[in-house]
């Protein structure tokens, strides 16, 4: 059981920090991956003849509001992730509630 509580502690960890370390980057460095989002956004690489175009968003103002809700969304997982780590890092004992299933999940239908 001790093994399975460090790995599932572990893939947290690791899991928070390279979202982490990816906010970090999109917010320190904006403009590199901007340009990205901007042309998923505008769809430039889509067929001319394709006839979905009508679903581009061509607004400067909706690139910044999608980048930045993408930026806030990688902060939010981190700091999940994190409240996550440190509640399983302080928790007592190799019963204890966020490591266990609760016993009607095994229970057939």
């Amino acid at each position: 059981m001790l093994a399975i509580r460090l790995a599932k502690i572990g893939c947290i960890a690791a899991i928070g920090f390279y979202v982490a370390l990816v906010a970090f980057g999109n917010i320190t460095d904006y403009w590199t991956n901007f340009g990205f989002v901007t042309n998923v956004l505008d769809m430039d690489e889509v067929p001319a003849v394709s006839r979905i175009h009508w679903r581009a968003v061509t607004s400067p103002i909706l690139h910044h509001a999608g980048y930045i809700l993408i930026i806030a969304t990688e902060i939010a997982i981190a700091a999940l992730c994190t409240l996550a780590l440190l509640q399983w890092l302080g928790s007592s004992g190799p019963r204890h509630r966020c490591f266990t299933m609760p016993r009607t999940w095994l229970l057939p239908g």
